[in-house]
Parts: structure tokens; sequence; C-alpha cells
């Protein structure tokens, strides 16, 4: 049975660990598209077949492929894989290229027969493929360009090559790791393939140069960075497919929110282990490549340096916390339709604080409408800040009547909000009178930005401020493992509400509230890119009382939950020893000095230069006032957090 489907193939091409998986799945997730793994892997492998299809299914058991082989080849058996396999042999290895760029002159050669042959059995597959599926693209990360060529050649199925290449030291580090289990082998004891650092530079070197020759061959071709992928997944898509020719509707990408891919489960074949996972993705750069021992990059560097600068990676890497320099803010559109902004204000017990807040909310200068919701924590609505409304701004008193805290109130003003950005101020700051409409240039001009923060003016006392600006102007995930950074206070950030979907509220589970907007952060910068504008932008009173504030026995046991429910924070040394210190000084303030002196000396094991854990000693050692000690820090500069 010959399947009648003429479907169109998207090649990924490129070298291994390159983040081809990611890719795939996302094309493969566009409506009427298919994605099938490496299908090169499944005749190129004996093994291959008895492993597991994307799905969680063995191969040989998945009903998707059952019907496939049905409908190609009459039923997968023996042969059909021995003969494919022979064929694929003899004409699609990287030893065959020089054959396969000359094969359009040598049509009548054994070569050419044979490489009719091969392409006559993949045109049955792929179209079998597109009728089980009911698609009309197919998306193949088979990587191989001699593969990639082999089809061109011999079948009539049209192929666009997608040239995915990664920066060659981040494969590097990739490859290196030895004894990495792979679940989908055919054998419980399976692990990842592993090259050294110099052998895969040479071996990326070669793909990248086989690409090169065969990519004008194509009529429809295009490359895109991995990295740009991950720093902007629909808007390079986007740009990548309609550069081949691809063109598709709003909704097609409707699965890529932000730094978040919504994905099926898939059918495709070999391949990352990542092509279990279905549901919400987070997209994020892997940067871990970036602590790898100095002379293996370097022996990388040395070997690729041509190809890195050709693709436009920096040859000498950026300092190891990625800062970005300070630069101008982005300009919107000339013509814009300014969105409406939902700002959600929690208040207890500040009548005449909160007042200032939400008029210096009112008083922005931003074009957009503003609604201003001021949720208070079981306590009577102040109906009078409702007067404050003018056109266009409009305040809303509301109840919190669930649970008492920080976190549920703040949730229960995110239930009153509709608009696609939300801003939060707390009820003792107050916001510059162009916060936001800076804030919202930046937010429109970049759209990728899922949260941002602004710089602060910390007042230390009614007369003493300091201001804050921030170094970075995106903030990436080790650097908020690191720190919290005071940048991306809850009274400065805008959120683009899509992240609440995709991560969730704030944990009301959170003793006391404590750090609720960092618990969040560390959610939200694993599906969305999280930025700064360089500018102080808000006034954060630091010699308030709040009601939310509590006392050290429950800032411990909040920090303590922390570090169970985000295991990532000891990826960082400084930001793990940062919370064990601030754990100690906490159990110091309620007495506990063995306890604080234990939890310190972890700290230091750490991080040797951890400032919170010298605080917590200088405590235990001393006795005093927590509160005289920590306004002595202040005094001195911008104070710890």
């Amino acid at each position: 049975m010959t399947p009648k489907a003429t479907p169109r193939l998207v090649y990924i091409a490129g070298f291994g660990r390159s983040g081809s998986t990611l890719v795939e799945r996302t094309l493969g997730a566009i409506p009427r598209w298919v994605n099938v793994g490496e299908l090169l892997q499944l005749f190129r492998l004996p093994e291959a077949a008895r492993e597991l299809c994307g799905c969680g299914m063995r191969f040989q058991e998945c009903p998707f492929w059952w019907e496939v082989g049905d409908r190609a080849f009459g039923g997968w058996t023996g042969e059909t894989f021995e003969e494919i396999r022979a064929l694929q042999q003899k004409v699609a290895r990287q030893r065959f290229l020089p054959r396969l760029l000359l094969t359009g002159d040598h049509k009548d050669s054994r070569f050419a027969a044979t490489l009719r042959d091969y392409g006559a059995a993949y045109e049955k597959l792929y179209a079998a493929v597109a009728e089980v599926a009911d698609a009309d693209v197919i998306v193949d990360a088979s990587k191989w360009p001699a593969q990639a060529l082999a089809l061109h050649r011999a079948t009539r199925i049209p192929v666009s090559l997608l040239h995915l290449v990664r920066d060659a030291r981040g494969v590097a580090y990739s490859w290196t790791k030895s004894s990495v289990h792979r679940p989908h082998g055919a054998s419980s004891n399976s692990v990842m393939a592993s090259l050294s650092s110099s052998a895969t530079a040479r071996q990326w070197v070669a793909c990248q140069t086989e690409i090169e020759l065969i990519r004008p061959l194509f009529e429809a071709s295009a490359r895109m960075r991995y990295e740009d992928f991950v720093r902007n997944p629909r808007g390079e898509l986007e740009s990548t497919l309609s550069g081949m020719g691809l063109s598709l509707s709003r909704d097609d990408l409707a699965h890529v929110r932000g730094h978040s891919l919504k994905l099926p489960t898939s059918h495709g074949v070999a391949g990352n282990p990542s092509r279990f996972a279905h549901g919400l993705i987070a997209v994020r750069p892997d940067d871990r490549w970036t602590q790898d021992p100095q002379r293996d990059r370097h022996v990388v560097t040395a070997i690729t340096a041509p190809w890195l600068i050709g693709y436009g990676y920096p040859v000498k890497r950026a300092p190891e916390n990625h800062e970005a320099t300070v630069t101008a803010p982005l300009q919107p559109p000339p013509k814009v339709d300014w969105p409406l902004v939902d700002v959600v204000i929690p208040t207890r017990g500040r009548p005449d604080l909160v007042r200032e807040a939400v008029q210096s909310v009112v008083d922005q200068d931003y074009a957009g409408s503003i609604r201003v919701f001021v949720v208070h924590d079981h306590e009577e609505p102040q109906v009078s800040l409702a007067t404050l409304s003018r056109p266009a701004r409009t305040v809303i008193p509301v109840p919190n009547t669930r649970t008492e805290g920080l976190a549920a109130t703040r949730n229960v003003g995110l239930e009153y909000v509709s608009a696609d950005y939300i801003a939060s101020c707390d009820d003792d700051d107050t916001w510059d009178t162009e916060k936001l409409s800076q804030q919202m240039t930046r937010m429109l001009g970049q759209p990728d930005l899922a949260v941002l923060g602004a710089g602060i003016r910390l007042m230390m006392s009614p007369d003493h401020s300091v201001d804050w600006p921030g170094k970075s102007t995106n903030i990436t995930r080790a650097q908020l493992l690191r720190s919290r950074h005071k940048e991306l206070h809850s009274s400065t950030l805008l959120i683009r509400r899509h992240i609440f979907e995709a991560v969730g509220q704030y944990d009301e589970k959170l003793p006391g509230s404590y750090a609720e907007d960092y618990e969040f952060l560390l959610r939200a910068i694993e599906a969305g890119q999280v930025g700064v504008v360089n500018v102080p932008l808000a006034s954060i009173r630091q010699y308030n009382t709040s009601w939310f504030r509590e006392r050290a026995e429950v800032v411990a046991e909040a920090l303590e939950y922390l570090l169970i429910k985000h295991p990532e924070i000891a990826e960082s040394k400084a930001g793990h020893a940062r919370v064990l210190g601030q754990i100690a000084f906490a159990r110091s303030s309620v007495g506990d000095r063995r306890g604080a002196v234990s939890m310190a000396a972890k700290a230091f094991r750490r991080w040797p230069y951890a400032p919170h854990a010298a605080l917590a000693l200088t405590h235990a050692g001393t006795g005093i006032e927590p509160t005289k000690l920590l306004a002595v820090v202040r005094k001195a500069g911008r104070g710890i957090t």
C-alpha cells in the first residue's frame, strides 16, 4: 500500500546536544505539523526499534508507529529494518557527502540507483506519517547533513533545511558529561554517549562546514541560533520559518507563551530524554558550561573560533554573572495603544501611608488607563480611597476575607484583575511619576520580557536615602539564585498576566508570607525573562514596621521552607550561604545562639564571604538588640537583605 500524501519536510541539521529536540517538538506542536524525532537513528542502530517512543511506549508497541509501518511497508519486519539500514550505509553517511554533491550529474550510476531506492523507502515512510498524523508538515531532527542531502536528492518531497547552531563551548560541555542515564534505551543500564572537549570541537566544526556546503542546494533554508530561540522563542520561530517560506497564522504558535511552551505528547524517536516531557515546559538559558574548566573552554574556543565569530558568538565570554551594561530604554512604535494596567496594593492598618501609595499610582504620567485594587487584609476597606479616582484612573478598595497574610492578600487582588499587565506596590512605598511609562515602554519594545523591575530609592530614614539603580538590564537565573536583587522589589514589578497562569500565584503556604515575592520570582524566571529598568523609579521605606513583617521565628521557618521548595538555590554557593546566614541571624535573634552558630558555620562552608552569617555571629557573640544591629548596618550604607 503506497500512501498518497505528499507532505513537506522540515529537516533540522546540526550537531548533537544543540537543542534540536526542544525546537523539533515546538515545531511539531503547530497545527497540522508532526515531529518524528531523529528518524535516521531508527535504521542506523539495531536496538532503536526496542527503545521508547516519545509517548513512553516501546517503538514496536506504539499504536502510532504500528499504523505508520502498516501503511508504508505492510508492517514492520526485521527485513524492512535491515533493507533500509543497508541502503543508508551505502548512501547517507558522511563519507558519501562528495558523491551526494555530484549525484545530480551522475543519475545513471550505481550510487544514484541505490540512492533512489533509499529515497523511495523514505517517501513511503514520510507519506504514511503524514496520513496517520493528519499532517501537512513533518519535522525530522535527524541532524546529519548527509541524510538531509540524500533526502533532497532522492525524494520528491519538498525539503526545507533548518540549520540549528549552538555555541560550541556549550555543546562541548554537554558532550563531556559521562555516565548520564539514557532512560529511553533498550536496556536499563543504557547511558548517553560522551566525547572529549577537543573531539567535540573538531566534529562540531566538520558538521557546520558540511551544512554550509549543502545549504545553497536547498530552495528553502534558514539558520537559527539556539540561544536566540531561548531568548525569544516565538519571535525567532516566526522569523526563521518566514525565511523558509513557511508562513504561519497568529494562532499557530499559541502554544508558545513567553518563555513557556505548552507541548503535547509526541511520537519522536531517539533524541534527548526531554522528549518525554509534556505539558508546560520552561525555556531558559543553559549557561552551566560557563563553569567548565577554563582549559577545556580555551581548547574549544581555539578550535572553533572562526565559526564562532561567523555565527555571531563572542570569542571572549562575559564575566560569570552575565551582568549587562545599562542601556537607554527601548522605544515603542510611534503609534501605540497603551494597554490597561491593573495595580494591586495589599494593606493593613496603614490608612495614611496607603493613601500616599495610591496617590503616587494615580499620578503616573502613563498614557494608558490604570486600575488600582487596594486589598485590605481582614479589615474594613477604606472606601474613601475611591475618591482618588479620576479619568483613566480608577481606585477600587476590596476586602481580603480569605487567609490572613501578604501572599493571600496579593492573590485576592489577582482574582480581581483582568488586564494583560499587572503591577504591584506595597502600602508604605511610592512610585515616581514616570515609573509605569518607562517600564511599559521597555515591555512593549521587548516582547520576550515576562517580569520587569526597576531601580529603587532606599529610604533609610526620613532624611537619608540611597539610590539603588541595579546593574543588569536582564536578570539571569544564576543571578537570581545568588541574590534577591533589590531592584526586583515587589513595589517595582510589572508582570505579564500569563506568567501567573503559567507558574501559579503567590504561595500562601509560605510561613508568614516572608519573601513571597522572591519565591514567586524563582518560579517566574523558569517561565520567562526577567528584566530591570536601571533607573530609580520607586521609593522604598526601610524604616517602617510593616504589619506583614513577622517575628524572627517565622523568618527562619519561612527560609527553611524556601530551601526545601527550591533546592536549586543550593546551585549557587553565595546564594545558598545568603539564605543560611539569614536563618542563622533569625535564630540568634530569638536566643538560639548555638543553632545560629551552627547555621552560620554551614553558610561559611558554602561561601566564606557570607555577610548574613557574619552578622549572625556578631549578634550571637554580643547580644546587641537585633534591630539596633540592623540599624547600624543601614547607617553604613544600603543594609542587607
